[in-house]
């Protein structure tokens, strides 16, 4: 007697569809395997792969960022000099003297020729006034006299300090040409001579004599 599974599978080999029945039955696995590749290969992106690092990557929701005003409120601030012994005894110097000539005048440090001296622009040259403004920004002096009504009435520079030529060349010409004059001082001048120096750059015949 003839097994039933033998007779099934011999009669599937050798019947005539056989080679068209076994290529459908291979479809099937041919097309699983392909859809699990492109699952991978759609997973392995570059969009999915970085989707899911930043996933992985994805940081807990971070504190606000205190703003500048809450970080003043909680810091420990403190005064600190803006000038160091010897300027701040030159200028203590310096007010007296100034005091003492009754001129209503007072004398106020650093300051940048840009805040006293202001350049008439000339219309149309732009390249120019910026230029010319640009310099003014950057040229500053150790003291200045001014009057209370807050114009530069005389301009004051320690001799003693290192100044680049172009910065004393700058200075120079930006008073002569405002009429504000300027005297160089040692840091640590008596205040004979400060009172002195100053009185004649300050004096109306002094500034004639060398106008002439």
């Amino acid at each position: 007697m003839t097994d039933p599974i033998q007779f099934l599978i011999a009669a599937v080999i050798y019947h005539p569809a056989a080679p068209y029945l076994l290529a459908v039955l291979s479809l099937g696995p041919l097309s699983l395997a392909f859809i699990t590749l492109d699952i991978r290969v759609r997973r392995s992106g570059p969009r999915n792969l970085a989707k899911n690092r930043a996933v992985r990557t994805k940081a807990p929701p971070s504190r606000p960022v205190p703003t500048p005003v809450e970080h003043l409120a909680l810091a420990a601030i403190e005064r600190v000099p803006v000038l160091d012994a010897p300027r701040a005894t030159l200028l203590e110097r310096l007010e007296d003297v100034v005091e003492c000539l009754g001129q209503a005048q007072r004398v106020l440090p650093d300051i940048v020729l840009s805040r006293a001296l202001r350049i008439r622009l000339e219309p149309g040259d732009t390249e120019m006034n910026a230029a010319t403004q640009c310099a003014l920004n950057r040229a500053g002096l150790d003291f200045g006299v001014f009057s209370y009504a807050g114009n530069l009435d005389l301009a004051l520079m320690i001799s003693a300090q290192a100044e680049a030529e172009d910065d004393r060349q700058l200075i120079e010409i930006a008073l002569e040409r405002a009429g504000v004059p300027l005297i160089r001082i040692p840091l640590d001048a008596p205040p004979d001579m400060l009172r002195a120096r100053i009185r004649s750059a300050l004096s109306p015949a002094t500034g004639l004599a060398m106008a002439a």
